[in-house]
Formats: structure tokens, C-alpha cells, sequence
């Protein structure tokens, strides 16, 4: 039977179902935490993992009942309709507050039964925190619960559906890996609070450290998707915009890579001990908070992102597991750093120079002030909430601005650390290995100057002309530096970055090649670097170098954007279809391609249309052509559609005007009437040449009553009218105006060089993220690292202590 046929009450008892698997998996949960408190073995375990499993049945009953259009469920109903695609019913499960705190319990409870198995000595304590937060999510769900039933009176014959802004394959892949990222964040977080509890704050490192490779891996990858999603769905032209819900995932990752790098320390030089607890714990700390945000309601509708206001009790059931986890970690971490003081005598410190374990501090503080940065960043639209303010966020200018100062020490850290050993060294010598490196950034930066300027002379790359700062005003294109106190022009500073980027990336190309057959954990740490700064590269250098071209498409218009003409060919279905695309031909020289961007309407909450769209991209080796169309204006009050047209041109008789290739000549006009009384009617006489078809038309205005007149629109022809806005009797001057009578559209064309660079490099950062966790994992007959020394190295193993580099 199609699912779409079900009676609409034939899964009631499945939707009863999943609220019973809820309730089962909160009191599996709290039991686990009963039993770890009294101590009884292996029990803890055991009930963590039923809890698990009840959240994974409760979340299967949820896609279920979406793929089989369960409407009679509110929750299904309002995300998900019989109209959408079998992929788009099952990403309705996540796609709303209800389903996402699911999917949130689900995969924490995953990753929480798996990792309890690796957390050998601590599973007790483990156990404990992690059910604290199970119990919880179970809470929050009772009253945010994906299985509330529609109330009587809803028509269940068809659902809402998903916001068309979801429409997208994104929504399928994206927010499942990403939470993935933030589930494993619990284990790490309960990890951390074990190896306190417990006051052994060594042997958990071991266990730990490939889990915390697996969740830079999920979390990067699932923040680049979310970029990827923005920059194919959005239509602003970027990746990253900074937006809260951004920065929630954002803050997380950064504190993550800086507890991978004190992971490397504690292993070397037994340091670092408590800073590495208190690393662990801040990812979970820092997306609880940015849940709290994200969901309290205070974004307002300041995030693209951002929820509904979640019902007050799930909040305040929020607000008191984000607040015990945080004021539990500090009391805990104090006991426990009082007594690990106590009983290790003060650590000696290497001295500050040109070693490892100096530059991975550095590394570290640079990484965590990222994350306080962004971090109160999102934080303002709180702020100016709690202060009656209407909410508003951070400019993108001003976060790049501010970010830019650990940033530019950050990647030279990464460019140098791989080439240190534990120990000191003198600078010169260290320098002396960045000879080859310093000549291949150079010239990349020399080839990329090459390109930019051959483009200028319309050089061929790909399909298309290259010319850039073809556009005025694109050379005089400035940014601001020390927050407008020191503005620099655009194209040297970004292809200092540029340059900066790249000679990281050799670096760690030279040094990954060289660790690649010794010692391949490392070799994907390198391969980590190079892909994380090429993504940064390409978004350096596609944002920073953008071009915009701006005008309007119609049948009778064409548009010139970097060498193209731009034409419109028409629309592909009907606008109510969220299917429809809008067809333009650009053409270059006898060679052509076609744009499809897309336009629909959709009836919005107050019963006016509203237009959502989606750009068209098309991608080169060295660019990206990304083309948007606006929507035009409906005016529902007399059912008329406005493509609009040109200004009011006054003209005396015998003088004429031009509208792009329309040439009007005006010869006068004549009153039927008596002038100044209703019912006289000005009618004018225009010969027209729309482009080389001449003809005489006589547009008119009848004055109908007070403040009334009468002005139809002439036909002319290839989609344009002509009528006459007012009429000067005193000097018989009329103000024409043409107007389109078919679809007219604003478009917005971006030149976008080498974006290839994002998708490229978050491809390369997944696998080395991967590759460095799969070598790293435990094994049960553990192997010595190469290059990571329990003591100080000696001087015959200084050079093989170069093994973990500074990786993210």
C-alpha cells in the first residue's frame, strides 16, 4: 500500500510507542546513575546502554511515522507534507527543536555506550555523567516531545511541511553528521569528569585521544557541510556569515583541536595534566550554552538558524543541566587540583623558545581566544535582549576584523610547529628548513598574481574570460584593519594571506612526506593541516575577491556580467512550484551556457506572497559563476503583479527618450472633453522604435473623479507597455513611463575565485582528521609512537621527535 494512502490513525500506536521508548530510556538512565552512586558493578553500564537503545527505538518510531505521512502527530505535521520526496520525510525527523534534541539523545547515547567500553578504570564515574545528561535530554523530551498528538479540529488530510529554506539534499546529511560531532562531545566531557573523580588524570589520555581525533573530524566536517549548505541555498554568495547558530558549533570545535594539541603534550612531557580536563570538558560546556541560545528564543530573528522558543519547563530543565554540569566540573576540578598538586612536586617548564611544547601553548591560547572571541560574539543578541533591546548580531566585517588577530600568528604557528622537536632549538637553525618552503608559497602567490593579471587581458581559463577588476571600483576596494583606524587595500592584503596560507601548506606537505613511511599518524595530522588552511585559503580568496555584478533580466534586456551577455530564456513550471527555475543564457565568443536559478512563492503567514530562492553555481578549475534572481512584487490588494520598469521621463513635443534599445517620439496630444472636468480624456501621440519595429501608439490618461485617474498601458511588444504618468497642460510635456508586462528580474551575478580550494580542502581535513585517528587508535599491544618520548628526548632521538606536529 503507498504510505501516503494510510488511514490517518492506522501508527497511533506507534507514536504511543515512541513517548513509552522516551520515558524508558530517561528511567534507564537514572537508574545507571543510582547504580554508579551505590557502586554496583557493571550495572552502570549495562543501564547507560538500555537507555541507548530505547532512544535509538523512540527515534526509528519517529521516521516511521514521518515516512508514512502520520499527520494525526504534530510534530510530523507541521515538518513534513504528503508532497515531499521520501529523503525530505525522513530529514523532517531532525529538521525541527522536537526532533533535533531526538537526534541529540540518540547519538550521545551511541557514542556514551561504545566509549563506556574504551573507559577502562573509569566507567563507574563515566557512567554516572553520562546518565546525568541522558536523564536529562529524557526530561527536556517529556515536554519537547516529537510524539504529541494533534488536538481535534486540525486538518491531518496534508501536513505544513519543511520551510523551503530545508528543501535541500543538505538537510539530509548535514545536522545527522554534525550532531554526531556533538554527541561524541558528551563522552569526551564524561571522560574528563571520570579522570577527575577518579584522580588518575593519566592512563585516560590514552583512551581518549583517538575519540578526540573522531570528533574534530565530525564536527569540521559537519560546520564546512552547513557552509556548503549556506553557499548553495542561501544566494549571499558565501560560506560563512558568522551567524550564531554558526558560532555555536564554531566555539566547540576550537576548544576540541586545542585539547588534541595538550593531548600531545601530556604524552611527551607528562605535563599539562589538569589544563587537558579542563580542554575536554569546554567543547560539551560550550554547546550547551549555545543549545540554551539557540533554543531559549532571545536570537529573536537574528539566526537563519535559530528555533522556537522551547516550551519553559524543557528550558529550565536546559538551564539546570547546563548549569550543573558547569558549577559540578568547577567543584570537582578544584578538589581534585588541590590534591594533584599536593602530591606532584611543581613540574619543570622548558624553557620558552623555539620547541614543541612552547608553541603548542601558544597554538592553544591563540585557538581559545577564537573561541572567546566568537564566542561573545553570539552572546550580544542575549545581551541586548536581557537588556530590552531588540536583539541584533555581530557584523561579518567586524568578526573578521577582530579575528584576524590570532589568526595570522595561528597559521604561522601550524607552519613552524612540525618542524620543532621537544627540546630547544636556536631559531636560525629551525629557519634554515624553510628555504624550499619560502620559494614555493612565493611562487604560488607569483602564478596567482599571473592569473589575476592575464585574466585583466582577457586571457582564456575554462569556459568563460577572466576579468577580474574588470568592474569599477574593484581595484579601490578597501578592508579595514585595527577597526577602521588603518584601512589596506583589498587584493595585496588578500593575497598576503594568500601567500601566508600557502607557505603553511608546504610546510606541512614537506614535513608530512617526510613522516609518511615512519610514522602515518602523523602524516595525517600534516594532511589535517594542509586541507583545514586550503579551506581557509579559499575562503579567504573567494570572499575577499568577489565580484558583483547587478541588474535586471527581461525578455527585452540583456545583462553584461565579466564578459558574458546574460539572457533570459524564461521559467521552467509554474511559480507556486518549488521546482521552478529561472533559464538565462550567458554568452561569451560562440560559447554559452546555461543558468538555472530558482524562484517560487509560497502564501506566508500573514496571507502575502513570499518568494524564496536558490542560487544557480556553476564551477570552474580556477571559479565560480553564482548567479541569484530576486523575486519581483505581488500586490495582493488588486491582484497585480508589478515587474516594474523605468522612471518618469518628461518630454516636450517633438523631443524624444530612450529606454535601453526603445526610442519613444513624442508628438503631442489631443483632449476629448472639456479640459478640468471628469471625462476628459489627454490622449497622446508616440511613435515607437522597439528595436528596429517602428509603430504609432496613443497612450492616454481620462480623468475619472477626484484624484482618480485612468492610464492603461500600451502594448509595444516584447514584454514592455508604455503609459503616461501625469500630463503639463501648460506646456502640453507628458511623463512617460515604460513598464514590463512580462517577468522582469533582478539578478545578482558573483565572480568567485578559487572556491574549489573550500571543497577541496574539507575533503583533504576529513581524511587526515580519519587517517591520524585510525593510527592512533588503541591497539592491544600498545606500539612506541615514533617521536613521542615518554621523558625529554636525548640527543640521538631529537630527530625523530618531530612526530606530532601541531594538528588540528
Amino acid at each position: 500500500m503507498n504510505p501516503n494512502t494510510l488511514p490517518v490513525n492506522s501508527l497511533n500506536w506507534l507514536g504511543t510507542a515512541g513517548s513509552i521508548f522516551v520515558l524508558l530510556a530517561t528511567i534507564f538512565a537514572l537508574v545507571s546513575f543510582v547504580t554508579a552512586i551505590v557502586n554496583r558493578p557493571k550495572l552502570p553500564q549495562i543501564f547507560v546502554q538500555l537507555s541507548s537503545l530505547n532512544f535509538v527505538a523512540a527515534f526509528l518510531s519517529l521516521i516511521v511515522l514521518f515516512i508514512n505521512s502520520q499527520f494525526q502527530i504534530k510534530y510530523v505535521y507541521k515538518h513534513s507534507a504528503l508532497d515531499h520526496e521520501l529523503q525530505y520525510k525522513i530529514a523532517g525527523a531532525w529538521s525541527g527543536q522536537e526532533g533535533s534534541f531526538l537526534l541529540w539523545a540518540v547519538t550521545s547515547g551511541i557514542f556514551l555506550s561504545v566509549c563506556i567500553r574504551a573507559a577502562k578504570g573509569y566507567q563507574r564515574q563515566f557512567a554516572a555523567v553520562g546518565s546525568v545528561f541522558l536523564t536529562a535530554l529524557g526530561g527536556i523530551l517529556m515536554f519537547e516531545s516529537p510524539f504529541f498528538f494533534n488536538p481535534n479540529g486540525v486538518d491531518m488530510s496534508n501536513g505544513l511541511g519543511m520551510p523551503p529554506s530545508l528543501l535541500n539534499y543538505w538537510v539530509v546529511i548535514h545536522p545527522p553528521t554534525i550532531f554526531l560531532g556533538f554527541g561524541l562531545l558528551t563522552s569526551l566531557f564524561a571522560w574528563a569528569f571520570a579522570a577527575l573523580l577518579s584522580r588518575d588524570l593519566e592512563t585516560w589520555i590514552d583512551q581518549v585521544r583517538p575519540w578526540s581525533l573522531v570528533g574534530i573530524s565530525l564536527l569540521g566536517v559537519g560546520l564546512c557541510m552547513g557552509g556548503f549548505w549556506a553557499y548553495e541555498t542561501l544566494g549571499w554568495g558565501g560560506f560563512w556569515m558568522w551567524d550564531p547558530v554558526e558560532n555555536t558549533s564554531f566555539v566547540p570545535w576550537v576548544a576540541l583541536v586545542a585539547f588534541v594539541h595538550g593531548i600531545f603534550v601530556q604524552k611527551a612531557k607528562k605535563k599539562w595534566q589538569l589544563t587537558n580536563a579542563i580542554l575536554a570538558a569546554v567543547p560539551f560546556l560550550a554547546f550547551g550554552y549555545g543549545t540554551f541560545l539557540t533554543r531559549s528564543g532571545f536570537l529573536g530573528d537574528t539566526s537563519v538558524h535559530s528555533f522556537a522558543q522551547m516550551n519553559r519547563s524543557a528550558l529550565y530543565i536546559l538551564i539546570g543541566l547546563v548549569s550543573a554540569t558547569l558549577i559540578g566540573f568547577i567543584v570537582v576540578y578544584r578538589k581534585t587540583a588541590k590534591w594533584y598538586r599536593s602530591e606532584n612536586p611543581e613540574q619543570t617548564t622548558e624553557k620558552a623558545g623555539w620547541n614543541k611544547e612552547t608553541f603548542y601553548s601558544y597554538g592553544n591560547w591563540l585557538l581559545l581566544s577564537l573561541g572567546v572571541i566568537t564566542g561573545f560574539g553570539m552572546s550580544v543578541p542575549l545581551v541586548q535582549s536581557l537588556m530590552q533591546q531588540k536583539p541584533k548580531v555581530v557584523e561579518e566585517h567586524l568578526y573578521n576584523t577582530i579575528v584576524s588577530f590570532p589568526f595570522l600568528p595561528l597559521i604561522f604557528l601550524i607552519a613552524i610547529a612540525p618542524f620543532l622537536t621537544w627540546r630547544n632549538k636556536p631559531a636560525v637553525e629551525v629557519l634554515k628548513g624553510f628555504t624550499n618552503v619560502l620559494a614555493a608559497s612565493i611562487a604560488t602567490v607569483g602564478f596567482i598574481l599571473l592569473w589575476l593579471k592575464w585574466g585583466g587581458q582577457s586571457v582564456q581559463f575554462g569556459p568563460a574570460v577572466l576579468t577580474f577588476a574588470g568592474q569599477a571600483g574593484d581595484q579601490t576596494k578597501q578592508t579595514s584593519m585595527l577597526f577602521g583606524a588603518f584601512p589596506v587595500s583589498t587584493i595585496p592584503w588578500v593575497l598576503f594571506l594568500t601567500w601566508l596560507c600557502s607557505f603553511t601548506v608546504f610546510a606541512n606537505l614537506w614535513k608530512g612526506a617526510q613522516l609518511f613511511k615512519s610514522n602515518k599518524a602523523s602524516a595525517g595530522g600534516m594532511l589535517t593541516h594542509i586541507g583545514t588552511v586550503l579551506a581557509v585559503t579559499g575562503l579567504i580568496f573567494s570572499r575577499g575577491l568577489e565580484q558583483k555584478v547587478e541588474g535586471i533580466v527581461h525578455e527585452s534586456k540583456s545583462l553584461e556580467a565579466f564578459g558574458y551577455q546574460v539572457d533570459l530564456l524564461g521559467h521552467t513550471t509554474d511559480f507556486v512550484d518549488r521546482h521552478n527555475k529561472i533559464k538565462l543564457k550567458y554568452s561569451k565568443d560562440g560559447r554559452s551556457f546555461e543558468a538555472t536559478p530558482g524562484l517560487y512563492f509560497i502564501a506566508g503567514a500573514d496571507g502575502e506572497p513570499q518568494g524564496f530562492i536558490w542560487p544557480d553555481i556553476h564551477s570552474w578549475p580556477l571559479y565560480d559563476v553564482y548567479t541569484v534572481v530576486q523575486p519581483f512584487v505581488i500586490d495582493t490588494s488588486n491582484d497585480t503583479v508589478e515587474f516594474g520598469g523605468s522612471e518618469p521621463v518628461q518630454v516636450l513635443p517633438g523631443q524624444s527618450a530612450q529606454f535601453y534599445d526603445v526610442l519613444l517620439d513624442y508628438h503631442g496630444y489631443e483632449v476629448e472633453g472639456t479640459v478640468g472636468t471628469f471625462g476628459a480624456k489627454f490622449i497622446t501621440t508616440v511613435e515607437v522604435n522597439n528595436k528596429g519595429v517602428k509603430s504609432t501608439v496613443h497612450p492616454y490618461i481620462k480623468l475619472l473623479g477626484p484624484g482618480e485617474m485612468e492610464r492603461p498601458v500600451v502594448d509595444l511588444g516584447r514584454g514592455l507597455g508604455l503609459y503616461v504618468d501625469k500630463i503639463d497642460a501648460a506646456t502640453k510635456a507628458v511623463s512617460l513611463v515604460i513598464k514590463y508586462t512580462t517577468p522582469a528580474y533582478p539578478v545578482q551575478i558573483f565572480y568567485k575565485p578559487l572556491t574549489i580550494l573550500v571543497w577541496w580542502g574539507v575533503g583533504i581535513m576529513t581524511l587526515g582528521g580519519f587517517i591520524s585517528a585510525f593510527y592512533r587508535r588503541n591497539r592491544k599491544t600498545p606500539l612506541a609512537p615514533v617521536g613521542e618520548p615518554e621523558v625529554p628526548a636525548t640527543d640521538q632521538t631529537e630527530s625523530n621527535a618531530t612526530s606530532d606536529t601541531f594538528e588540528v
